[in-house]
Order: C-alpha cells, then sequence, then structure tokens
C-alpha cells in the first residue's frame, strides 16, 4: 500500500464526493462544508496520495474542477488554519495523516522486530513529526509497569531525554545497551552490568543522579503502555494532535480574526472572511490577477475604482446604507476605517478597541453583541448582493431597499438560527433592541 498507484480507488471516490457539479451547484459555504465532511472519512495515507488529494480540496473549494481552474483567492497554508488564526478551520490533510500515523506508533513500536513493511513506516513517523518542530517523546511516554518491553537506556520513559543522552559515559559502561528496564530494576533496587565500575567523580555524579531519576520507579504486573501527555487521562486523541501539529506550523499568528457563531449562515461569514483580506472579486482584484475588464470604476459611483475598501465602506452608496443602519440601531456615526472595522465587532465594541469597529461607540451584553456582529455581516453581504445586481442584471437597488433586506435577514437569522428570542417583527423595524 506504499505505492501511490495502489491508492488510485481511493482518490477516485475522493474526487467523485468533490465532483465539479458541486463546485457549480454549491455556494463558497456549502463547498466549505463538504470539503470538511469529505475529509473526516479519510484514511492514513503516503506523501503522494496527500498531495494529490489536497490539490482536489483545493480545486473544489474555490469552484474549480478537471480541467477548469479557478483563481485561488487565499493562500492554502491561510485557508487551512485554525479559525483562532484567522484561518476557515478546515485543516491539511498532511496534519491529519501524521496524527493517524502517531495513533499506531507504539502497536508499531511493540511488534517493530516482528513486522516490516507498512509498520516499518509508521515506526519512522517520528522523523516527520520532528521537522515540524515539535518533539515527538514530549507526546509519547512509555508508562512502566512490568519493564520488559521498555529499553531501559533507550527509550523514553524518564523525564524527556533518553538515560542514554542524559548519561552517556555510563551508558559506554554498559555491558547490555539494549537491556530493559526489568533487567535493571529489581525489587531489590538498580542492578547494573558494567564492564568497569564506575570509579571517577563525573561518574560518580552521574550515577547518583541515576538512582535520583529512577528510584520512583517499581516493576509490576501488567504490559508497558504509552501515555499521551496532550491529554489529562493519558489516552491519545488524533483531534488534539492535529491541532498541535497546525498550530506549530501557523505563521499567521495575530491576523485580524472574525465571528464564526452559528447565527450567521456560513456563506456570508465565510464572505466576510474573504471580504476582510481584500479577497473577494472586485474590478481591482480581478485585474491585478490578469483578468482584463473594460472600466474597473465603482458601477455605483463611476468616480472611483472599486476595490475592496471602497465597494463596501467608502463608495457613496455603501455611505448611504450603512448611516441608515446606524440610525436604525440607534448609533453614533463617527467616521469609518477600512473593511475590517466593519466585519469585526470584537470582543468589546468600542472606538478604543484597535480590534473592534472603530465606527461602534457601543458596549452591550452577549446577545446584543451576537445582533450587532450579524448586522455588519449582513450589511456587507447585501452590498456585495447589490453590486451583482447592478453589474449581471442591470438593476439597481435603492439603499433604502437594502436596509430593508438587512432588517428582514437579520431578524431571519436571530429567530430561526439564533436562541430564538426576538422581539416581534413590528418592534423589531423600528430598532433592534442593541
Amino acid at each position: 500500500m506504499n505505492q501511490a498507484k495502489y491508492w488510485t480507488p481511493i482518490i477516485e471516490k475522493f474526487q467523485s464526493k468533490l465532483s465539479g457539479w458541486k463546485s457549480r451547484t454549491l455556494s463558497f459555504g456549502g463547498r466549505l462544508t463538504l470539503v470538511k465532511a469529505v475529509l473526516g472519512n479519510l484514511p492514513t495515507a503516503p506523501k503522494r496520495v496527500v498531495e494529490s488529494l489536497e490539490k482536489i480540496r483545493r480545486r473544489f473549494l474555490w469552484g474549480g474542477s478537471e480541467g477548469n481552474r479557478k483563481i485561488n483567492w487565499v493562500s492554502w497554508e491561510k485557508v487551512t488554519s485554525p479559525k483562532e488564526h484567522g484561518g476557515l478551520g478546515i485543516g491539511s490533510i498532511r496534519s491529519l495523516n501524521i496524527a493517524l500515523l502517531i495513533k499506531n506508533k507504539p502497536m508499531a513500536y511493540l511488534h517493530k522486530k516482528k513486522i516490516a513493511g507498512v509498520w516499518g513506516n509508521i515506526a519512522n513517523i517520528k522523523n516527520d513529526i520532528e521537522e515540524l518542530g515539535i518533539g515527538y517523546n514530549n507526546i509519547l511516554k512509555k508508562f512502566v509497569k512490568s519493564g520488559t518491553e521498555t529499553q531501559f537506556w533507550r527509550d523514553y520513559w524518564v523525564g524527556n531525554t533518553t538515560l542514554k543522552e542524559k548519561y552517556p559515559g555510563l551508558y559506554e559502561l554498559e555491558r547490555k545497551k539494549s537491556c530493559s528496564v526489568a533487567e535493571r530494576i529489581r525489587e531489590n533496587g538498580f542492578t547494573g552490568r558494567w564492564y568497569v565500575c564506575p570509579s571517577s567523580a563525573g561518574l560518580l555524579v552521574q550515577y547518583n543522579l541515576l538512582l535520583r531519576d529512577i528510584a520512583n520507579t517499581t516493576p509490576s504486573n501488567g504490559e508497558d503502555q504509552f501515555r499521551c501527555t496532550l491529554a489529562p487521562d493519558g489516552d491519545y486523541c488524533v483531534g488534539l494532535m492535529r491541532s498541535r501539529i497546525e498550530n506549530k506550523s501557523i505563521t499567521n499568528a495575530g491576523e485580524l480574526r472574525i465571528s464564526w457563531g452559528k447565527t450567521v449562515p456560513i456563506k456570508v461569514s465565510a464572505f466576510v472572511w474573504r471580504a476582510n483580506m481584500g479577497r473577494i472579486p472586485s474590478a481591482i482584484e480581478l485585474n491585478r490577477r490578469g483578468l482584463k475588464l473594460g472600466s474597473t470604476y465603482c458601477s455605483s459611483c463611476i468616480s472611483g475604482d472599486e476595490c475592496c475598501d471602497h465597494l463596501l465602506v467608502k463608495c457613496p452608496y455603501a455611505t448611504m446604507v450603512r448611516n441608515m443602519i446606524f440610525q436604525w440601531c440607534n448609533i453614533i456615526r463617527p467616521q469609518t476605517g477600512p473593511v475590517q472595522t466593519v466585519g469585526n465587532p470584537g470582543d468589546c465594541p468600542g472606538p478604543t478597541n484597535p480590534r473592534g469597529p472603530n465606527f461602534l461607540s457601543y458596549r452591550g451584553n452577549g446577545k446584543s453583541k451576537v445582533r450587532l456582529t450579524a448586522i455588519c455581516y449582513c450589511l456587507i453581504w447585501c452590498l456585495w448582493r447589490a453590486r451583482n445586481e447592478r453589474i449581471f442584471k442591470g438593476m439597481f437597488i435603492a439603499p433604502n431597499r437594502v436596509v430593508e433586506n438587512i432588517k428582514s435577514l437579520v431578524f431571519l437569522w436571530v429567530k430561526c438560527r439564533g436562541s430564538g428570542n426576538c422581539e416581534r417583527w413590528e418592534d423589531w423595524d423600528i430598532s433592534p433592541s442593541l
């Protein structure tokens, strides 16, 4: 199963689940959900196969298919990053693959003298994880019971290093370097077998430190086991290991994050995520990527280039809609910044919060913040939809009509997707009670 050709049926099945017609009919949020679901059923695979599967996922997420390439608006590393680090949280296949292989590492270790082939590859997964800067031996450690399956000098069972590395002088004097813990620690204490008994001052210091390290070890009945240090109960968890791998490879920590609450549909949250980075198909962005358009001017005001900030924040059309929303919410209307200030209400909204919306001088409770987030996201979403109506259908939607759409959509989200505790539409239409 190490050869890529044996994995062709898996690749074909994987590709069928992420087929072209699904990429054409599903929204970005729907494709995102499907990519996560397909990944959950993936078995362990060789590196070449992992690369092929990752390519299929990447192509599907951006709406492409075999022979039909689409623009990849955001780097794949960013997409697979956890949500708390500014990504979409779909995870990489490589991190899942390594986490699954590590789960089988203890079995491969216990049978390393009996089984070759695939088990041998699993046993070598330690090298892959240490390339990521994660100490394998800080994650899985031997828990000694009988001591017959644990090598005294070469295994990680005391501290974060082997006794061989910690006491090299004593290891050189050892007669049987592959001895087990059971052979060296008996009921009456440590039993060494040396070529020459330690006698120098340095070796005696090492010997006394060794006795201190193993003082609490007493062999008992039962098999030696591996324990995972990531979980309090010591049981290995693929999810925890995968998160550890992905967090270790993060290069975009500290970037602007958005809220992924259940009140807002995922397709809307995903669009706001892209808008925060300016990675939406505006005229300027399309022009930068080689798609030559007749004009890059804003389709609403015809006075500025259609970039993300202009379209969603600075355009007079967007400003008019936003001011009407401010009035509806009974919020002060100071000058706004870039689109990130609209799409990130933050944990504590206010002009003093650099991660909050600089245009809001508002502080409220948890329920109000959820509603405020939904209104901000819906504002961005409806402005984008109005732009598409103008360009692709030639229909101009009046600002007051956009505001009515925002009111009705957020009311529907709060009532059906939120806590359900929502006022009557007549009251909501007057003010959302933030």
